[in-house]
């Protein structure tokens, strides 16, 4: 066989070798490589009000987000949050004049799905996290005793401002803050501040 064939047959063959090992080093640094997302649980009660018509309600209510956090810097994340509020039954009067003097406020349950940033420094440690965000809302409510349920659709807006430690394998980690919710639809309003306690799972 001639030489030059040779030395091609080598170099063709080491040209596939290095292909080989480079596609094999991508792959698996791919399959090794850290995605950049994260989700918690945030947990919490405060005040809560807001109106249906002319009927108006204040009381604790309990909160509840899960979020699911795409780190895109150093310092900043996008949010995806499920956000719900409720509070539990009330009892003020209504002021509607067109309403009987004995019925009331019952239930009022808000949630909302949200879209929005937070600025937070990535890595294990303590760290504040802000962020907020804004989506489509819902609102129920309950008048008594007719006992109806009426959900009307709105916007939907929520926010936090807490520290968060995260774990040095960043695995795990922990929150503490205020958040706040509101869902603003046509005739009425619902909102609360809470203090919550949050777990994170692969924190960023």
């Amino acid at each position: 066989m001639p030489r030059h064939d040779r030395d091609d047959r080598r170099g063709a063959l080491m040209k596939v070798s290095v292909l080989l090992l480079l596609s094999t080093l991508v792959v698996t640094s791919a399959s090794h490589a850290e995605v950049p997302l994260s989700w918690r649980l945030h947990f919490g009660i405060g005040p809560g009000g807001g109106h249906r018509n002319e009927m108006t309600y204040g009381t604790l209510a309990g909160f509840g987000a899960g979020d699911l956090l795409w780190r895109r810097s150093p310092s900043r994340s996008l949010v995806f949050s499920f956000e719900a509020a409720n509070a539990p039954h009330e009892t003020k009067l209504s002021f509607d004049p067109f309403e009987s003097p004995h019925y009331r406020l019952g239930d009022v349950h808000h949630e909302d799905v949200l879209i929005g940033m937070e600025h937070s420094r990535a890595g294990p440690g303590f760290a504040v996290y802000l962020h907020g965000g804004v989506g489509l809302g819902r609102l129920t409510t309950e008048i008594v005793p007719r006992r109806g349920a009426h959900s009307t659709y709105g916007m939907g807006l929520g926010g936090g401002i807490g520290w968060r430690v995260v774990s040095p394998m960043r695995q795990l980690g922990f929150g503490f803050g205020l958040r706040t919710n509101t869902v603003i639809a046509p005739h009425a309003r619902a909102g609360v501040l809470a203090v919550t306690l949050g777990i994170a799972f692969r924190p960023r």
